[in-house]
């Protein structure tokens, strides 16, 4: 199913959680999102990812995402990055930030399609986060300024 999927929607393969559009420009339908969370699903992989962007050097990575399964992601943060948003596709979300002694400050929902929450949220990748699936599944596109390096990211 994975090499199909591979082929069929034009990816490179970086490990088992992220791939790599080939396609320029790139464009994803509702059954690619679905397709992508039900090989996360099959390979037991809890989040797997679509990067847009070409590179790690790029100046904006925008990621299809999937939570095949609630989780909680963080706290985390970036250095050398000014921006972060989240904007939910399908699922519901939870995002939280803390302050630099690790007390929560303030709580976000993100949702598709319930009226009560936000659909996208941006903030400032300095800060301290997490982002909790709270629905079955997450669907969601990420962007974050670049460019991108592992040890960008701090784990609190």
């Amino acid at each position: 199913f994975e090499k199909s999927f591979i082929e069929y929607f034009n990816l490179e393969k970086k490990n088992e959680r992220v791939y790599y559009s080939k396609t320029n420009p790139s464009f994803f339908s509702n059954k690619q999102m679905f397709l992508l969370k039900e090989l996360a699903i099959i390979k037991k992989e809890p989040l797997v990812r679509i990067c847009l962007h070409k590179n790690d050097n790029e100046k904006i990575h925008e990621m299809l995402m999937v939570h095949s399964k609630p989780q909680k992601v963080g706290p985390l943060r970036q250095k050398n990055h000014e921006s972060l948003t989240y904007l939910s596709l399908d699922g519901e979300a939870v995002i939280r930030t803390y302050n630099k002694d690790g007390k929560l400050e303030k709580t976000y929902k993100i949702h598709n399609n319930k009226n009560n929450y936000l659909r996208l949220c941006r903030l400032d990748s300095k800060i301290i986060r997490t982002i909790e699936s709270i629905s079955d599944y997450l669907i969601f596109l990420e962007t974050c300024s670049g460019p991108f390096k592992d040890e960008h990211t701090i784990w609190e």
